[in-house]
C-alpha cells in the first residue's frame, strides 16, 4: 500500500453508495489497511461523490457526532 499507512488520529471514511469517482473497492482497500485508534466507515445511502451536498442533513449530523466524540475523547 502507498500513503498513509498509520495515524495517530480517528478516521471517518464518509462514503457515497452510488460513488463511481471514488470506488468503494479502492476505499476499502485502504481502510483494511490503514492503522487509526478509531475507524469508522459510514455509508450514505442515497448519495454519490458529495454525501455534504446530496444528504447535507445527514452529513451535518456525522460532523456533529464526530465532534461530540472528539470532545468527549470517545
Amino acid at each position: 500500500m502507498q500513503g498513509v499507512p498509520q495515524v495517530s488520529v480517528p478516521v471517518y471514511f464518509a462514503m457515497g453508495r452510488y460513488d463511481w469517482m471514488a470506488p468503494a473497492s479502492v476505499n476499502e482497500a485502504y481502510w483494511s489497511a490503514l492503522t487509526a485508534p478509531r475507524k469508522e466507515w459510514v455509508w450514505f445511502e442515497k448519495s454519490a461523490h458529495f454525501p455534504h451536498w446530496e444528504e447535507s442533513g445527514e452529513f451535518h449530523a456525522l460532523l456533529l457526532r464526530v465532534l461530540r466524540e472528539s470532545a468527549n475523547g470517545a
